[in-house]
């Protein structure tokens, strides 16, 4: 989309669904931007431009949306990281080691190719995703450990550990 400052009003809006079933999104979906967040928080809408505001009020308005924004980001990213205790249990549980390389490329092309889709270079989305994914070994290491002390303290045997 394509926005002219001259004109009044430019919307764009996208719908957070909650309780979303689909578990992954492939790229057709990523680049149709028919993304289920699972926030729950109903319709966004971004503006652009409001007839008769000042400079500063919309660097304002710009401002408490980005506010939005970055309240969304964290919310999701809490989101994916309690998801990472559910793994690194069903992880202990299975015997699975804590990290699989070649998934980990996997992960970081795929979201390279999403980012480039939206206009981010390679090195921060692949950046970004490397530290989301060393955050969350920590976490399921951090939960593998909390379930080894549980079922030492238990006395069963450790059958994968």
């Amino acid at each position: 989309m394509t926005l002219n400052t001259k004109h009044k009003i430019k919307t764009m809006k996208f719908t957070i669904k909650k309780d979303a079933k689909e578990s992954s999104v492939n790229d057709e979906e990523f680049s149709n931007k028919t993304m289920v967040a699972g926030l729950g928080k109903g319709l966004a809408e971004i503006v652009y431009e409001k007839e008769h505001e000042s400079p500063t009020e919309r660097l304002e308005r710009i401002r408490r949306h980005l506010d939005r924004v970055d309240f969304i980001i964290l919310v999701t990213l809490a989101e994916r990281i309690s998801l990472m205790n559910h793994v690194g249990e069903y992880k202990f549980q299975q015997g699975i080691p804590l990290t699989d390389e070649k998934r980990e490329i996997e992960i970081v092309e795929k979201r390279k190719r999403w980012g480039r889709k939206e206009g981010l270079a390679d090195e921060f989305t692949e950046e970004f995703f490397l530290s989301l994914m060393n955050e969350s070994k920590r976490i399921m290491l951090d939960k593998i450990k909390q379930l080894y002390e549980k079922k030492m303290k238990s006395g069963n045997s450790l059958n994968n550990y």
